[in-house]
C-alpha cells in the first residue's frame, strides 16, 4: 500500500500530461486495493483471532505515535549527526540514508503536532505550544549522493558546530570501547 502512494508521489513530481494523470490514478488503485486486501485478511480471519490482530495493530501504531509526538521522539540535526556518524559510526551512502530517514520522521513529527493542534484548537482548546519547524529532508536522490558515495552528511550545514574530521576516529559516548566486542576495556 505504501509502495503504492510512494509511486503516485513520484508520477506527480515528475511527470505531465495523461501520463500523470493515468500513472496517478492507477498507483492510487493499487494503494486501495491493497488497503483493502489488508483489512480483507483481517476481517476474513475474524474467527480465528482476527481480532486479536487488529487490537494488536492498533496498540502499536497508537504506542510508534506516542513515542513519536512525545519530547523523547524529537531530534534535532546534531543529535541524528551524533548518533548516525558518531556512535553507529555510519558512513557513506547508508549514513546519508538514515540521515535522510530521521529529517523525514521529524517532518512527520511536526505535521502530527501542528494537525493535533488545530484540531484541539477546533473544540476551542488553545494550549500555545512551541513547535519549531524541523530542518528540511530534501530529495532522496540529493541525500543519498549515488554519484558520490564517499560526499559528507547532508546534516553538516545545519550542525551548531564543527563535527570531528574523521567520526570514526572520534571516542564514543561513555569512554574507550573494545573494538570488536564493544565491551569497556
Amino acid at each position: 500500500m505504501v509502495i503504492g502512494l510512494a509511486i503516485r508521489q513520484h508520477i506527480l513530481h515528475t511527470k505531465a500530461g495523461r501520463v500523470r494523470v493515468w500513472g496517478s490514478r492507477g498507483a492510487s488503485l493499487a494503494a486501495g486495493l491493497a488497503a483493502l486486501v489488508f483489512v480483507g485478511r483481517i476481517v476474513g480471519k475474524w474467527a480465528e483471532g482476527g481480532w486479536v490482530v487488529l487490537i494488536s495493530f492498533t496498540i502499536l501504531i497508537l504506542t510508534a505515535h506516542g513515542l513519536l509526538v512525545a519530547p523523547i521522539g524529537y531530534r534535532d540535526p546534531d543529535a541524528i549527526f551524533r548518533i548516525v556518524r558518531t556512535m553507529v559510526r555510519l558512513q557513506g551512502a547508508m549514513g546519508s540514508i538514515v540521515e535522510w530517514q530521521s529529517l523525514k520522521m521529524q517532518g512527520y513529527r511536526y505535521q502530527v503536532l501542528k494537525g493535533t493542534q488545530r484540531f484541539r484548537e477546533s473544540f476551542g482548546v488553545r494550549r500555545p505550544m512551541r513547535i519549531e519547524r524541523p530542518v528540511e529532508a530534501g530529495d532522496y536522490d540529493h541525500a543519498v549522493h549515488t554519484d558520490h558515495p564517499e560526499a559528507p552528511s547532508i546534516l553538516l550545514p545545519c550542525l551548531s558546530q564543527k563535527p570531528p574530521a574523521d567520526p570514526l576516529k572520534a571516542e564514543p559516548a561513555g569512554g574507550e570501547r573494545d573494538a570488536p566486542t564493544g565491551r569497556p576495556s
